[in-house]
């Protein structure tokens, strides 16, 4: 076991500042020196969770930084909570569930496999009005929980994702099992609850390379009898019109639509009446970094994310009360070393935590059930917060993961 600690060692020398932190990561995105078809001929039809993949496969972030990104337009949330007409809160819902698709388009590598209890926290409650705590709360099947809320009490936000990949010899599809719960405190625990929908990466050994998100997402609320359901087209080809369009509509209790959304989950959402009226924008995506080709098309959000605690004040992703927990994400020394550009150090790393997880099990027992840190287990689509990560000891002793 060990203390919470700040290694200073690991800061970070960004180049410039946004409204998140750091504008780029410390070096750009490596080239693999190795054919990507001598890697995955070899794992066709298989769950690629369970394959030890090069690092050159990864992003710089773990699952877990990378479902916060689904955060970026929390304001959203913040927009729906005062609103007292239903059926606007249900748009903006909507809206924010689409929005938390944007940063995917175009992320062509995988993020790392967050570690049995590894945590990550991200407390933006002076810039953005909220924080956010995720916990590794499964390994076989890993299974990811979390747990944002608004510091003005308008809104909470929770869930968990399974993530399931598979290669199929031309793509790689990815199931995100689980679901994602807003209330809304203020009035009386009003719930939304949705599921993630599949998507694909087309075309990864020849042909132009792409992204989708397709399926059907259904948002329920029981308090109001409303529900949204939002279709994500599924494309033909890179160059199909279709590509990245989603349809919606939000229906009431007698089956009625009462309202329409459209657009595309990469781009805007527009809200249209069922009389057929102009459309009026519910979200439009921000521009990602003129560099971010450069650095896994990442936005401006995710350049920040794995930024450790500035020392001057200044915007980051830092926690407010200025201490994380030894569990963190931003801890890590493989995805530390991969963005840094050490591609062979990120090997060695990521392979001797994987082996020190694979000891830490089988010291703990075959049949030992794992009792997450935060969370309880409520169903298997369903983790609860327990609360106590915000105001835990400075000196707390967590578990040695690193």
């Amino acid at each position: 076991m060990s203390s919470n600690n700040n290694n200073s060692s690991m800061q970070n020398s960004p180049c410039g500042q946004t409204h998140w932190g750091r504008d780029r990561l410390p070096h750009k995105q490596a080239s693999p020196g190795f054919s990507v078809w001598s890697i995955l001929k070899k794992c066709f039809g298989r769950e690629l969770y369970k394959i030890a993949m090069p690092v050159e496969f990864n992003e710089p972030l773990s699952f877990l930084q990378r479902m916060t990104e689904s955060f970026e337009y929390s304001e959203l949330l913040e927009q729906a909570a005062v609103k007292d007409d239903p059926v606007e809160r249900m748009k903006l819902v909507a809206a924010f569930a689409v929005a938390a698709l944007s940063s995917n388009l175009d992320r062509l590598k995988k993020p790392f496999n967050p570690l049995l209890a590894e945590t990550f926290e991200l407390d933006r409650t002076k810039e953005n009005g909220f924080r956010l705590i995720c916990e590794q709360v499964s390994h076989h099947p890993p299974i990811s929980a979390f747990h944002g809320e608004s510091v003005n009490g308008g809104y909470i936000v929770e869930g968990c994702v399974n993530p399931r990949l598979k290669f199929w010899g031309r793509s790689v599809e990815i199931k995100p099992e689980g679901s994602v719960r807003v209330r809304f405190p203020k009035r009386d625990n009003e719930e939304y609850i949705w599921s993630n929908v599949d998507c694909c990466i087309h075309n990864i050994i020849l042909g132009t390379l792409y992204f989708e998100q397709y399926g059907d997402q259904i948002i329920t609320c029981d308090k109001t009898d409303l529900q949204c359901r939002i279709n994500y087209k599924a494309a033909n080809g890179p160059t199909d019109i279709q590509l990245h369009s989603l349809l919606g509509y939000i229906i009431n209790k007698a089956g009625q639509k009462v309202a329409k959304i459209s657009g595309r989950w990469c781009h805007e959402v527009y809200t249209y009446s069922m009389a057929g009226e102009g459309g009026q924008p519910l979200w439009q995506v921000k521009p990602r970094p003129p560099h971010s080709a450069d650095y896994y098309n990442f936005t401006e959000m995710a350049m920040a994310l794995n930024e450790m605690p500035r020392l001057d004040g200044g915007n980051s992703t830092r926690s407010a009360n200025g201490h994380l927990a030894s569990t963190d994400s931003r801890f890590r020394p493989d995805i530390r070393l991969l963005e840094e550009g050490d591609l062979n150090g990120a090997s060695a790393e990521k392979h001797r935590l994987e082996e020190k997880q694979r000891e830490t099990r089988k010291a703990r027992g075959k049949n030992a059930e794992w009792k997450p840190l935060w969370f309880e287990k409520i169903s298997d689509t369903y983790f609860r917060y327990l609360g106590g990560y915000w105001d835990r000891p400075v000196d707390m002793l967590l578990p040695d993961i690193y």
